[in-house]
């Protein structure tokens, strides 16, 4: 994450961008989004729903370590 963030950072490229400048950006989790994840797909979806809706998804937050 950090050299992702580096990258996003650094690069005028993604400067240009507004959720960049306004540091909205999420790395997701390569446990639940990189690989094929049809065992995942339900804490996959609640940790989505966690970040656009934050608010709404109170009791189900889902704690993922890559």
């Amino acid at each position: 994450q950090k050299r992702i963030r580096k990258e996003f950072s650094q690069n005028p490229a993604w400067n240009q961008i507004k959720a960049v400048r306004l540091n909205q950006v999420h790395i997701l989790p390569k446990r639940l989004f990189l690989y094929k994840s049809n065992h995942n797909y339900p804490k996959s979806l609640l940790y989505l729903a966690n970040l656009l809706y934050p608010n709404r998804s109170a009791g189900n937050k889902v704690a993922v370590s890559d």
